[in-house]
């Protein structure tokens, strides 16, 4: 079949002699030609007292990509010898190497061939011959709501999951046999049509676009702003939205400066100060050490101003009737203020928060913390029934435990390390105590180790504890791990 090809699994040793000449042969699986340099130079090094060193290898599922080396012996004795056992035995993504030390006599041309071929034949009778599929990887990016659907076409085609990142904007590679690429890319396809309707009818009733940016505001904020709504009585949307209004979602100069999300001036303020240009030059507005001290005095102004009084009559879920109240109250000078939240409170669905009885409070308190050495707090997120983030360069777990204010002690336990490892940028880091296997999502579905994966990243990223991994697979902590093992997840 066009997606099946032969190789080798992992490596394999032939001998040949003749004439007191010793051929040494050695067979390995290679995915490229980087590793087939590697093993040459270590073979040239080891066996540096031996007359040649002679190869041949076979790279790709096409078998487009070849070469055979003589390596001082006379021209097609070798090399060629060598190729053809692997043509014969139609393999590829393989290099055999033949080491011959001379024994003093000469074998000639047939002689020769003869020798390397039976040398390289014996090689490959002692490897493991596998058929493996030709694999296509495709990519889909979509959003979180289409979960569901694009888990489905998983489940029903059955592709390999080589990567996958759920979180604002989602993204899933699937490796899966050749020919069944063009279905399943057909298949998201139409999920990706209905998205776009989806989105296109959003975007037309509301007239604003969707961006990620804003979405990962509402993710890092929506807990304070919920537990400000049952405290205060503020639709949780509102704020939101005002937030996301006012400070450009966290990234305009003022919010930067001064943790100002709501552009609240100083009006009084005996706190911290800072000035920016606005309505008039050089104004003043209130400086806060954290986005919730920001989120409490903007709940705060609202609820002890007299010309919002009115506003604390509406129900929590009368997200439009607050927002064309503050505009009326003059809270902003942008005529279409109001307009404006209410766009982006019916775009980003905020109205359902409206309606919440509780938040979380992990999410909420982190937003309490201040940054640490001048540094913006890291986003945390949330999978597999727990809290993560993504290690920054130059983080340790004490300063992410200052942070986050859990003992840096219990978040090197968390991740099963030492609590004095160095951690890599972009390392992923739990801060709760892992789960025993992976969301039921996983149920029946395996992960097959990739080049470079270790037991210990495969469980983090998953947010599986090691221990878990390697009982749900019955393997011992010593197993060697190879690239296409199947681990079981759940």
């Amino acid at each position: 079949m066009t997606d099946e090809y032969r190789t080798i699994d992992g490596t394999g040793e032939g001998y040949y002699t003749e004439k007191r000449s010793k051929f040494l042969a050695f067979a390995h699986h290679v995915e490229n030609v980087d590793e087939v340099k590697t093993l040459l130079d270590g073979y040239r090094k080891k066996y540096y007292d031996a007359r040649h060193v002679c190869y041949a290898y076979m790279l790709g599922p096409e078998r487009q990509e070849f070469r055979a080396n003589d390596d001082g012996e006379p021209s097609s004795t070798a090399g060629k010898p060598i190729l053809g056992q692997i043509n014969s035995n139609e393999l590829t993504d393989i290099l055999i190497v033949v080491v011959r030390y001379y024994g003093g006599v000469n074998l000639g041309t047939s002689g020769l061939i003869v020798a390397y071929r039976e040398a390289a034949a014996d090689a490959i009778a002692h490897c493991k011959v596998v058929t493996r599929q030709v694999e296509e990887v495709v990519s889909y990016q979509f959003a979180y709501p289409m979960m569901n659907d694009v888990m489905r076409v998983v489940k029903e085609m059955s592709p390999r999951i080589v990567s996958q990142t759920y979180d604002n904007t989602c993204e899933i590679k699937l490796s899966i046999r050749k020919s069944e690429a063009d279905q399943l890319r057909q298949r998201l396809a139409k999920l990706a049509f209905l998205l776009a309707f989806l989105l296109t009818s959003v975007a037309a009733s509301a007239q604003m676009k969707w961006n990620e940016r804003y979405q990962q505001y509402i993710n890092q904020y929506k807990d304070i702003a919920i537990e400000q709504m049952l405290r205060w009585k503020i639709p949780a949307s509102i704020t939101l939205a005002q937030g996301i209004f006012e400070s450009g979602a966290g990234q305009s100069e003022l919010t930067r400066r001064s943790n100002n999300h709501f552009g609240i001036k100083c009006h009084g303020w005996t706190g911290r100060k800072v000035y920016k240009d606005d309505d008039a030059a050089n104004e003043c507005f209130r400086a806060y050490d954290t986005a919730f001290d920001s989120f409490e005095d903007h709940s705060r102004f609202l609820a002890s101003g007299q010309r919002y009084r009115s506003l604390f009559s509406l129900k929590t879920t009368d997200y439009k009737g607050w927002a064309r109240g503050l505009k009326a109250a003059g809270y902003a000078t942008n005529p279409q203020y109001a307009d404006k939240l209410i766009e982006l409170i019916q775009l980003y669905k905020l109205y359902e928060l409206d309606g919440a009885k509780d938040y979380d409070k992990f999410m909420a308190q982190h937003s309490k913390d201040h940054s640490v050495s001048g540094q913006p707090l890291h986003p945390i997120k949330i999978y597999n029934k727990n809290y993560y983030l993504y290690a920054r360069r130059g983080d340790t777990f004490r300063s992410i435990g200052e942070e986050i204010g859990i003992s840096y002690k219990k978040i090197a336990k968390y991740n099963e390390r030492d609590r004095d490892d160095r951690l890599n940028d972009g390392e992923i880091i739990w801060l709760k105590k892992k789960q025993k296997r992976a969301p039921k999502d996983y149920k029946d579905r395996l992960h097959y180790v990739r080049k470079g994966e270790s037991m210990y990243s495969i469980a983090q990223s998953y947010g599986i504890r090691l221990k878990s991994l390697y009982k749900m697979n019955h393997l011992k902590p010593d197993y060697d791990l190879r690239i296409g093992d199947a681990l079981r997840l759940r």
